[in-house]
């Protein structure tokens, strides 16, 4: 039975929590540090932990910072607490903090999340001397996994061209923005620009004789784990599972189209000239339970009888894990089998069916249920003042989907899902992105600019603030209004 004092303790932390909810609502980061500072609380609801963090962050507390990092060896039994942290501090370019860490709390050690956090902080650290015991902390918790190199294979992409066009990318930002998010954007456009025009011929590895799972996870008979993922890894014996003898690996955790189309619709494209299209015993892995987006696309390019949808794992004899970067999509005409024929596919479509498609469109989000923009509303209103069709992409066929970003020459969006389409668009398209920005939220929230680089897009970004622990957001529509009218002058 829970002690009287402990029922105050209790209700104490609850009300902490609701307190710290408000105040990171109104951003009032000092206040959420000063009512966190008690170890007390935090032990009896860790959760405040994460709030104490998110408010050293913000306001540049490194004391703070530190002591949340040195309390997480009081979170055992709370594990998915203290990965937070470990995240929240990569996030915000503390990846040196995260590693110790991850290096100096044993309990961490068995979870499964440890080898995906590891990798994390490796890619995002230059400390070699972390990198090293980081590698060697893997190779124990992976069993060895970890030194396993892919075997070579005889499937090869089509060489990569040289780059036809670069994209461009502007950014501007309503007054309630910091300009330090502008500078990052610029910056990283940048960086990205010498990334790509370096190029990185795409390239297909292999892997002999594993277990795959649903969600991606490989390993290996004698229990080497070569992929984790942030699941623990399902234990079985071969004999018990089904077994393939070649086989594409596109099964993994449900993420969104944007994830399927610019992360994996470009790993078939070597298939076109591999044979194994017309090999019966050949199968593309999928996650059984994921969006039917994915067997959409993979009919459409002639792969729709290949597929293997699984929910559980399976053992396969000869595991294709074709690697294609940002800079490895670079070119585009080496990608044609997968993107130039389902555009193809798409027009055909649209103009069996007789449909109109605009010149601009606006790609609303007004149905999301993630980052919802308040006054979406009135932002269709000023596009369509502007010449701009809205489109409503979660109630249209992916074909028409494709047949819309192929044909605009502006597309224009808040960020989300319906942007990755980007990716059949044609070079020179006009991309007006409406960004809600916070900081440690650059990787994914940039990839729009990244991918418009990429396809020679002329990209145009309008951020707005997001609160770091909440969703909904709004666009000054004071300021946005004469900003498009400025972009579209020059359209």
């Amino acid at each position: 039975m829970t002690k009287p004092k402990d029922k105050a303790l209790d209700r104490s932390a609850r009300e902490t929590l609701k307190l710290c909810r408000a105040d990171v609502e109104q951003g009032r980061w000092n206040d959420v540090v000063a009512r966190t500072h008690d170890p007390t609380l935090i032990l009896s609801l860790p959760q405040l932990l994460i709030y104490r963090l998110s408010g050293a962050l913000a306001t540049g507390r490194d004391d703070v910072i530190d002591e949340v990092a040195g309390h997480v060896s009081s979170l055992t039994g709370r594990e998915a607490i203290a990965y937070a942290v470990i995240r929240d501090l990569v996030a915000n370019r503390r990846s040196g903090l995260a590693g110790r860490v991850l290096l100096d709390n044993a309990f961490l050690h068995v979870d499964h999340r440890l080898l995906d956090a590891a990798s994390t902080i490796i890619r995002n650290t230059l400390d070699e001397d972390l990198q090293i015991a980081l590698g060697e902390l893997k190779k124990v918790a992976s069993r060895g996994g970890s030194e396993m190199k892919p075997m070579p294979t005889e499937f090869r992409f089509s060489p990569q061209p040289s780059i036809d066009h670069l994209g461009s990318v502007k950014v501007q930002r309503s007054s309630a923005t910091s300009p330090h998010h502008v500078i990052a954007l610029r910056r990283e456009a940048r960086l990205f620009r010498k990334v790509i025009s370096a190029q990185l011929q795409p390239k297909v590895l292999e892997r002999r004789n594993v277990f795959t799972s649903a969600i991606g996870q490989i390993w290996t008979e004698d229990g080497r784990i070569l992929r984790p993922r942030k699941s623990p890894i399902p234990w079985v014996e071969r004999s018990s599972v089904p077994q393939i003898g070649i086989a594409l690996s596109s099964n993994r955790p449900s993420a969104g189209i944007y994830h399927w189309l610019v992360d994996h619709l470009p790993r078939f494209a070597f298939l076109g000239d591999s044979g194994l299209v017309a090999d019966d015993t050949f199968k593309v892995l999928l996650n059984g339970s994921n969006p039917g987006f994915e067997q959409t696309s993979l009919d459409m390019i002639g792969l729709g009888d290949s597929t293997y949808r699984i929910d559980r794992p399976v053992f396969v004899e000869r595991l294709l894990v074709p690697v294609v970067p940002f800079e490895g999509m670079a070119g585009w005409r080496h990608l044609d089998s997968v993107f130039a024929v389902m555009v193809e596919r798409a027009i055909e479509m649209a103009r069996a069916h007789g449909v109109t498609l605009p010149e601009r469109v606006y790609i609303t989000r007004r149905d999301a249920k993630r980052r919802p923009l308040t006054n979406e509303v009135d932002i269709e209103q000023v596009m369509q003042s502007h010449g701009f069709e809205i489109a409503e992409f979660s109630t249209l066929p992916l074909w028409h989907q494709i047949a819309i970003a192929h044909q605009a020459s502006v597309i224009a969006s808040p960020h989300g899902g319906g942007l990755a389409h980007l990716i059949f668009s044609r070079p020179k398209t006009r991309v007006i992105e409406i960004l809600p920005i916070k900081d440690g939220a650059y990787n994914l929230r940039f990839n729009y600019a990244r991918l418009c680089l990429t396809k020679g897009h002329d990209y145009v970004a309008w951020m707005e603030p997001q609160p770091v622990k909440g969703d909904a957001w709004t666009v000054d529509l004071r300021a946005f209004g004469p900003f498009l009218a400025r972009t579209m002058r020059g359209a």
